[in-house]
């Protein structure tokens, strides 16, 4: 059974120099995961995710987006730092190069990012499910 906090209003993390060998779903923070359906889609993420520090991370995905934030629109993703990324699609090469994809969060960037971060905007865009 999944344990889903009422408030929670600070989620911490840091993610340090790691090597990735052709794994799938690289970096995923998503405040509309809902594990056994035990969860209420229809209403907002209670959950605020704020000073996550990502760097230096590089090696293969074989999932096209390697690098993802679907943040709450009422709490969104804040202070992330994202740094030294690089990050190559190993999969179909029809389907083009490695992506990134984002909902609500704001960020800075440092370093090298490959690919290229999202765009810095707070709208919308549509995710894999």
């Amino acid at each position: 059974m999944a344990i889903c906090p009422r408030h929670l209003n600070n989620y911490r993390s840091q993610i340090h120099q790691l090597d990735m060998a052709n794994v799938s779903n690289p970096i995923i923070f998503d405040q509309q995961y809902c594990p056994y359906n035990l969860c209420s889609l229809d209403k907002a993420s209670l959950i605020q995710i704020s000073k996550v520090k990502i760097d230096n991370i590089k090696g293969t995905s074989f999932s096209q987006d390697v690098l993802i934030f679907a943040c709450s629109t009422t709490k969104p993703c804040q202070d992330v730092q994202i740094g030294n990324i690089d990050l190559k699609f190993t999969g179909d090469p029809t389907l083009g190069g490695a992506t990134t994809k984002c909902q609500n969060v704001k960020y800075v960037s440092t370093g090298k990012q490959n690919p290229p971060l999202f765009a810095k905007s707070s709208a919308p865009k549509p995710l894999p499910r």
